[in-house]
């Protein structure tokens, strides 16, 4: 069975978050040889993964890319010191439970700027590449949580994508057709649970369709909410959203 979450129905960031696995996934071999180098001839592969967080303290490195947009780069403190000792062939501190934020030089900074821009090339080659302050990380980025392995060393790498660079990989995305109430609940019927939508008008009367974009939410009159329910109780109220393939889903604050 195929789980779906409910918020998920409808949200167009999964299918680019999709799109960007893809797209690292499709570059794996280039980035392998590019970094190969890095750590004296150790292999090394960057695997993007669906899941994955860190409650370690993170360095972050943020690029900005010229026609694409703001991407950053994150790993642990302790991560960060393995692979620069590894790099430099020299024992680690990371075994020492005092390795935190302060234990990081600008040497290890500009060690990590140097490897994740080879990245950047791989993936955007004609491309500018500045690295500039970061920020908090917005509500409309999207997070991708990657194994970075080199050699027997296993590490979590985060590659977080602003929200203007995700309009690279929204390009293309299907638009989509007018919908009824079957076609709702159809849709609705994939979330793995006892669940129901009841749309109060029998038909949607919507102007300008072909000016709507893939994840748009469309303002519907107050009689045309959608009520979700789960096992009979009201889960929410919402508005209807459009994803990549043409059906419903439901948006809720």
């Amino acid at each position: 069975m195929q789980h779906i979450a409910i918020t998920d129905i409808g949200n167009p960031k999964i299918a680019i978050k999709k799109r960007i696995i893809e797209f690292l996934q499709e570059h794996a071999n280039v980035i392998k040889r590019q970094l190969r180098g890095t750590f004296n001839g150790v292999s090394v592969e960057v695997e993007p993964r669906e899941e994955g967080s860190s409650e370690e303290d993170l360095h972050e490195i943020c690029l900005d890319i010229s026609n694409i947009g703001i991407i950053s780069f994150s790993l642990s403190i302790s991560a960060l010191d393995i692979l620069f000792c590894k790099h430099l062939n020299i024992p680690t501190n990371s075994s020492d439970s005092n390795v935190g934020i302060n234990s990081i030089t600008i040497s290890h900074s500009k060690f990590f700027e140097r490897f994740v821009s080879k990245i950047i090339n791989c993936l955007f080659p004609n491309e500018k590449i500045k690295t500039i302050q970061c920020e908090k990380i917005k509500h409309n980025d999207i997070r991708i949580n990657c194994e970075l392995i080199v050699g027997n060393i296993h590490e979590d790498m985060f590659i977080t994508f602003s929200e203007e660079s995700l309009k690279y990989f929204s390009n293309g995305l299907r638009k989509y057709k007018p919908f009824t109430q079957k076609d709702v609940v159809a849709t609705l019927n994939q979330v793995p649970v006892d669940i129901s939508a009841i749309l109060m008008k029998t038909e949607l009367s919507i102007d300008a369709l072909d000016t709507i974009s893939v994840g748009d939410v469309i303002d519907l009159q107050k009689p045309e909410q959608i009520d979700v329910k789960v096992s009979g109780n009201t889960l929410f109220k919402g508005q209807l959203v459009i994803d990549e393939h043409a059906q419903f889903g439901v948006k809720y604050e």
